[in-house]
């Protein structure tokens, strides 16, 4: 037998000071995804896109467990490290909850998973998004060995032909990125947090939260473009290709558009099927196809999926060759 789990991305928004507290707006998205196979073994193997970085999250698992024996773990997708999608958090938890199925052990408390990952309390909207998806506002403050609590939340649904869709240009990344670039870009995000005007946040998050219940994706965006100006100060200048990126976002129908909050990604915010393909089609023509990546997605109101199989990581090489 073996587990598949399949795991969404999360984009942070921003951060907010509400009543005092350090929150962080995200919303769950539905690609990049992590897909994972797994299954018991005699000891850990790792194989497949972020390997290292996996192992790493089995081993800091296992070492809280004292586990004897392992699992095969197989990474069929994974989020790209770098490009502000929450790819070192979403990873470890669907690695713990297949270490979990393999042993036997109960994998359906997320936040436990976190825990035992050693994740603080600024992860704890990766926790939510694998939890249960959607778009989030967390409490990032808690105490040691606990995680803030969602304030608010809302699944933002809609037709293919109004969907709300999130455009990404990942760029290539330059020689030298730190690996830890997305925590270290968190990290600078919380500290900033502090000095965030109080009502201006308040103001932001009101029309934010008014907009996605009132499917106004017009205020949504005027609402992002603020809280993204209100955290300027967290984030690095942007380049000049960078800013040659958003301005084709921008110019191409974009309603609200930026750099991701905890990474390189650039993403623009449109409605519609139609809006999105002609958006990628003029960011594809502009970074051409050696600068990097182009895609769009959807929300993700889920979170992480889990399917038990009768069969084996051999039988799906067998399957697949």
């Amino acid at each position: 037998m073996l587990i598949e789990i399949t795991s969404p991305a999360l984009l942070i928004l921003g951060a907010l000071r509400l009543e005092g507290k350090t929150h962080l707006l995200g919303v769950t998205l539905q690609y990049p995804p992590i897909q994972l196979f797994a299954q018991p073994a005699m000891a850990l193997k790792v194989t497949g896109a972020r390997a290292d970085e996996a192992r790493r999250q089995a081993e800091a698992f296992y070492d809280h467990h004292a586990l004897e024996g392992g699992a095969e773990i197989e990474i069929e997708l994974a989020i790209p490290n770098h490009v502000g999608l929450g790819s070192g958090p979403m990873l470890g938890l669907s690695v713990a909850q297949a270490i979990s199925w393999a042993h036997g052990l109960s994998f359906g408390h997320r936040p436990l998973l976190a825990q035992l990952l050693d994740y603080e309390p600024r992860h704890a909207s990766f926790i939510y998004a694998f939890d249960q998806g959607g778009l989030l506002l967390v409490e990032a403050e808690a105490s040691p060995g606990s995680f803030g609590a969602i304030r608010r939340r809302h699944a933002i649904e809609h037709p293919t032909d109004s969907a709300w869709a999130f455009n990404f240009v990942f760029p290539k990344t330059p020689p030298g990125t730190p690996p830890t670039l997305e925590e270290d870009r968190l990290q600078a995000l919380l500290a900033a947090a502090p000095r965030l005007d109080d009502e201006a946040s308040r103001k932001a998050n009101e029309q934010l939260w008014d907009a996605a219940g009132g499917d106004d994706i017009l205020s949504f965006a005027n609402a992002l473009m603020a809280i993204q100006s209100l955290n300027a100060e967290a984030s690095p200048s942007l380049t000049d290709e960078e800013q040659s990126i958003l301005d084709v976002m921008r110019e191409g129908g974009a309603l609200a558009y930026g750099r991701t909050a905890t990474g390189m990604g650039l993403f623009g915010l449109t409605k519609g099927s139609k809006p999105s393909i002609e958006l990628r089609r003029k960011l594809q023509n502009h970074i051409g196809l050696s600068g990097g990546t182009v895609m769009a997605t959807i929300a993700d109101n889920a979170g992480a999926r889990h399917t038990i199989k009768e069969e084996t990581l051999a039988d799906r090489s067998l399957r697949d060759t």
